[in-house]
């Protein structure tokens, strides 16, 4: 099973590179992974990336991108996935602010997506945040999810709540699998693990520019949730759902493995968290 870890970067090659090397230190192979690079052609630290990276034999490099304005981290992925959708089985949402602390996450991701006939499913890792379960900063999913719906994402999310997207859309079709035993970390600057950098600057930007003047909670009943209950609609018709019927989250009895079902992530959502400035109301917003 290839696994492709889509890898949009702008400015931090130092950054990039720590988190290919963690691959390479803790994938049990790197024979069916890929590391799809999409870059920028303005970025001036581009060439030394190149050269940091050369001593790894699992990255791809997508031409760089020549948007004048930054369009958004999901518009990369989305370009990563439209241009190498026939090279891979499964997908990652990552960042290279990210590091893979535990060895063998490629196994389980491949376990994981074996257990299920038709492919439809998101696996997440620890990634030392807050929100724990409830969030999957990082994900992986099968490509057949994406046939069946078009997109990995929603695009005109930008970057912040892309995560909470495919929360809403996995949990409410019971195939949500959380790894609390193995870390992807998310070293980001809102945890105090990093100093914000211009290439969090130029993201933060457009993320205020997105959602400033309104709550997340209007935001994703006018757009976004449309399109998330459009998702859920096809994935139900091909998974054969029945309303009711167990899902994961009794189907497998995985150790290593957590099968949230729905019920108890709506119950984890029962209360309200409200969280300052640009974050508004994460994750109330997604059921009310």
């Amino acid at each position: 099973m290839k696994i492709n870890l889509m890898l949009p970067t702008r400015g931090r090659p130092e950054l990039s590179y720590r988190f290919c090397k963690s691959i390479a230190e803790t994938a049990s192979s790197t024979e069916n992974i890929i590391v799809t690079i999409l870059g920028d052609v303005d970025d001036e630290t581009y060439s030394k990336l190149v050269s940091k990276l050369s001593e790894f034999n699992f990255i791809h490099y997508l031409p760089q991108a020549e948007a004048k304005v930054f369009p958004g981290l999901t518009w990369y992925w989305d370009q990563i996935i439209k241009q190498t959708i026939h090279q891979s089985d499964v997908f990652g949402m990552v960042a290279d602010d990210m590091i893979f602390r535990d060895k063998n996450w490629d196994i389980l991701i491949g376990q994981f997506f074996e257990k299920i006939p038709d492919k439809i499913g998101l696996i997440h890792f620890n990634s030392q945040s807050p929100q724990g379960a409830n969030l999957c900063i990082n994900s992986f999913v099968h490509k057949r999810y994406i046939e069946i719906t078009g997109a990995y994402n929603d695009i005109t999310l930008k970057g912040d709540y892309s995560d909470d997207f495919l929360y809403y859309i996995f949990s409410s079709i019971d195939r949500l699998g959380y790894v609390p035993n193995n870390t992807l970390e998310h070293l980001h600057y809102d945890y105090g693990k990093m100093e914000i950098d211009p290439t969090a600057l130029r993201r933060r930007a457009v993320d205020s520019e997105l959602y400033d003047g309104m709550t997340l909670a209007d935001y994703f009943k006018s757009k976004s949730i449309l399109l998330a209950k459009s998702h859920i609609k096809k994935l139900k018709k091909e998974m054969g759902y029945v309303e009711g019927k167990k899902g994961l989250s009794v189907a497998f009895h995985d150790p290593d493995i957590i099968y949230v079902p729905t019920s108890v992530v709506r119950d984890k959502y029962d209360h309200k968290l409200i969280v300052k400035a640009r974050t508004y109301i994460r994750r109330l917003a997604l059921f009310s």
